[in-house]
């Protein structure tokens, strides 16, 4: 490992600011090889992204956390749980970078890229935190030594990452942030699997409606059916549930909530 990575490190590892902690992460990455775009991010189970920092120094459109840049494959590959650790844009893109859905966002954006490359570590049952990096087209793609390198690093660029969500995670506004998120992944689980060996697809919309409040005539208007056809949905609901009221239906949806959390 070259000296300017391991002084970047230590830098990284002594920072009191947690502020400064992911472009010091960047920095250290730069000295392996340069790039123009960084974002770092966690990614839950439900693929929910949160956008801890971000740089452009192209200063194209692509410079917002807002931009829409859902098709990069690292944040995939966190989701899917593949594995920690490095990857290149040959392990991301088989079929090369030009035809993924990654360059088309970002192309859009105003920038070319030629190479993309990240890691991922996962920090617990419901979450990873990640970076992701790319070159423009005033660089040519990383060479197979500059990958050689990212490769050698990865357990001290996973020990950064995992420092990084430890001082973000212990901020109360993410704290309560990511609380929000887990209660809303298991209001939609419980939601999803309401009645799921019983009901028709159609009869699990309109019991996922009915007990969110919707009345029959809200329900036919969301799901663009005629106000009897919701009526006679909401009687075969209640007959194949054997249930007689929406008050019972909502107790039995609480029971499945109830269940979720305990999972």
């Amino acid at each position: 490992m070259n000296a300017l990575v391991n002084l970047q490190y230590a830098k990284l590892l002594t920072e009191k600011d947690h502020q400064l902690l992911p472009p010091l992460l960047a920095a250290t990455l730069a000295n392996v090889a340069r790039f123009d775009t960084w974002r770092i991010a966690i990614v839950d189970t439900d693929c929910d992204v949160s956008v801890i920092d971000f740089r452009n120094n192209l200063r194209t459109d692509n410079s917002e956390h807002g931009v829409d840049l859902s098709a990069d494959m690292i944040p995939e590959v966190a989701h899917k749980a593949i594995g920690d650790g490095f990857y290149n844009s040959q392990e991301l893109a088989p079929r090369g970078l030009q035809r993924t859905e990654y360059y088309e966002q970002s192309l859009k954006h105003g920038l070319v890229l030629t190479d993309h490359a990240g890691y991922v570590a996962k920090v617990d049952e419901e979450n990873t935190i990640c970076i992701s990096f790319s070159r423009s087209d005033h660089y040519s793609m990383f060479t197979e030594a500059e990958n050689d390198k990212f490769r050698a690093i990865s357990p001290l660029i996973l020990h950064a990452l995992r420092l990084i969500w430890k001082a973000w995670s212990a901020d109360p506004k993410n704290t309560i942030e990511l609380r929000a998120r887990t209660a809303r992944t298991r209001l939609d689980a419980a939601l999803q699997s309401f009645g799921f060996t019983t009901l028709t697809p159609r009869e699990r919309d309109v019991a996922q409606l009915l007990v969110s409040g919707h009345s029959a005539k809200a329900i036919a208007r969301v799901l663009d059916i005629g106000p009897g056809t919701a009526r006679n949905h909401i009687k075969h609901i209640y007959l194949k549930l054997g249930l007689s009221s929406r008050s019972e239906l909502f107790s039995r949806y609480v029971k499945e909530l109830m269940l979720c959390q305990t999972a």
